[in-house]
């Protein structure tokens, strides 16, 4: 109803001619309508089922997954001015991961992609909390 409201008077103010007013009075329904779409997600999750054909696809899939959060880490380090103690931890994240990727793709070497792709994942665990401590949320 006070959506209405404010959209009325914004049309009446067109009407009348007064254009600054009736811009105004529309951002403000905007503003009302981006909190009302905030508040009514708020705990909404979005899931994605992802499905592969083959484990050649899903272990190419998490190589490219593990990539993006390392490139991610490195446009937060530059965006944030991090501690030193969590640059460190960040840093010590990274190299755990690029053991369990070396790990990985000697497992795909070998034929056991479906273990190469639990030690990738693994990996992308450990980027993903070096990225909530370098400020990123999800």
């Amino acid at each position: 109803d006070e959506l209405e409201k404010v959209i009325s008077r914004a049309d009446d103010a067109y009407e009348d001619g007064d254009l600054a007013l009736a811009n105004h009075l529309m951002r403000q329904a905007a503003d009302m309508v981006d909190i009302a779409l905030s508040d009514a997600r708020h705990e909404d999750v979005l899931l994605h089922e992802l499905t592969f054909e083959s484990l050649e696809e899903e272990y190419a899939y998490e190589i490219d997954r593990n990539e993006s959060y390392i490139q991610l880490i490195d446009l937060m380090q530059i965006k944030t001015a991090p501690s030193q103690a969590s640059a460190a931890y960040v840093q010590k994240m990274i190299e755990e991961n690029t053991i369990l990727r070396e790990q990985a793709e000697v497992l795909a070497s070998e034929g056991n992609l479906q273990q190469g792709i639990l030690v990738l994942e693994n990996g992308t665990d450990k980027l993903s909390r070096a990225l909530r401590v370098s400020g990123a949320s999800f």
